[in-house]
C-alpha cells in the first residue's frame, strides 16, 4: 500500500497556508561558577553545636567525624541540617 504525502481532496485540506516563523524563546543560561553570586554563609546555632558536643562527652574529634560522615552521606544540604541530623541521630540512638 502506498501512502500519500498530501491528504486526499475529500478532506478539504489544502496546503495554501503560510507558516509564520516561530518565535523562539531563549532560556536564561545558567551562570558560570565565577559569575555566580556567593551565597551567604549559614551559621549553625551555637546552642545546637553545644548540645551535640555534650552528647559526645565533649570530644570534638567524634563530633567532627559525625558531621563529616553526614556531609558525605547526605550531600547538598545546609550546614545546619547536618548538625540537626547528627543531633537527632544521637538522641535516637541513646534510647
Amino acid at each position: 500500500m502506498q501512502y500519500r504525502t498530501t491528504p486526499p481532496q475529500f478532506w478539504g485540506l489544502t496546503n495554501n497556508y503560510k507558516a509564520e516563523p516561530s518565535k523562539t524563546v531563549r532560556k536564561p543560561q545558567p551562570q558560570s561558577q565565577a559569575q555566580a553570586q556567593p551565597q551567604p554563609q549559614q551559621t549553625v546555632n551555637e546552642a545546637l553545636k553545644q548540645k551535640v558536643l555534650n552528647l559526645v562527652n565533649g570530644d570534638k574529634d567524634i563530633c567532627n567525624r559525625l558531621i563529616s560522615s553526614a556531609r558525605t552521606r547526605f550531600s547538598g544540604k545546609d550546614e545546619s541540617w547536618y548538625w540537626e541530623k547528627v543531633y537527632s541521630d544521637l538522641i535516637r540512638d541513646r534510647a
